[in-house]
């Protein structure tokens, strides 16, 4: 990745560093539209990094398969490579990052095609520690233990897997675009497949056979990362969040969340950040 630096997501395009720790570096990443990184090949460096997308983007690496990257993903990247980046948020790209020397992590991680599914606990430590780390005043050894956390759970999210049929692989993909656009959260099954020109019950199994998610899954895995975005970042009435991301109720919405997270939505406020943060890296 290039290593020019920002200080928020919506400045210049570039990676700002947060916090380093035995070699580690966590940051966050951002081009906007426009920026010359759409156009031309973008040049990994002399680090490994493990990305963790805020926004969907296409990612192809040099003579490598496109792959998708939301809010669902870990994307990798490996020292000296090259790659290439098409947009599907009109905000361009932003994510965070683990970035480490090639020392600590042999390459290459990606399985042909693939992009692997990160777990929950990877992305509540991720957006917990990009928001701990730009408010708190001394981030002191709770921001060590939670970039090592991250990398744990990060490393066994980017285990090479398997190679499969290129057409299960494009099908995979071409699901997880379409279903990364929250207008496609709640459509039914079969408008889903049809959209692919495949039936509903062949796009099921392919998915959950490559992903380890049901489409449902999926989707509600999408929808409960946007929700604890909203609750961390802006604060508002949970039963207006839960009402934009298609819960039936803010009820519906806890319990799908403490599920998923293992903590109810307040846990992830500004206020009870620290405690969170304590509880994940203890996870």
């Amino acid at each position: 990745m290039p290593s020019d630096l920002i200080t928020r997501p919506s400045g210049p395009a570039g990676e700002h560093t947060l916090h380093l720790v035995d070699g580690v570096r966590f940051g966050t990443f951002s081009c906007p539209p426009g920026d010359w990184r759409w156009d031309e090949p973008n040049p990994v460096g002399e680090e490994h990094y493990l990305v963790f997308p805020r926004r969907r983007v296409l990612i192809e690496p040099e003579g490598g398969v496109e792959v998708l990257a939301t809010g669902a993903h870990l994307v990798t990247y490996d020292a000296g490579g090259v790659f290439r980046r098409r947009p599907l948020d009109p905000a361009g790209d932003w994510c965070t990052f683990l970035a480490l020397d090639p020392g600590l992590l042999p390459g290459p991680r990606r399985s042909r095609g693939m992009t692997p599914v990160l777990p929950p606990r990877g992305y509540a430590l991720q957006a917990g520690l990009v928001r701990h780390l730009t408010t708190a005043l001394q981030p002191g050894p709770l921001a060590d233990s939670a970039v090592l956390a991250l990398l744990d759970e990060a490393v066994g999210g980017a285990a090479p897997r398997p190679p499969d049929a290129d057409r299960h692989q494009a099908l995979v993909r071409d699901a997880a675009v379409l279903l990364s656009d929250a207008d496609w959260w709640d459509r039914p099954l079969s408008e889903v497949a049809g959209a692919l020109g495949v039936s509903a019950y062949h796009l099921a199994r392919v998915f959950r056979s490559r992903t380890g998610y049901s489409l449902h899954g999926y989707r509600l895995q999408l929808r409960l990362r946007a929700a604890l975005d909203q609750v961390a970042e802006r604060p508002r009435d949970l039963a207006g969040i839960a009402a934009d991301l298609g819960f039936a109720h803010h009820s519906h919405l806890t319990r799908a969340f403490r599920a998923t997270f293992g903590s109810v939505p307040s846990r992830h406020t500004p206020a009870r950040l620290p405690e969170t943060l304590r509880a994940l890296v203890a996870a």
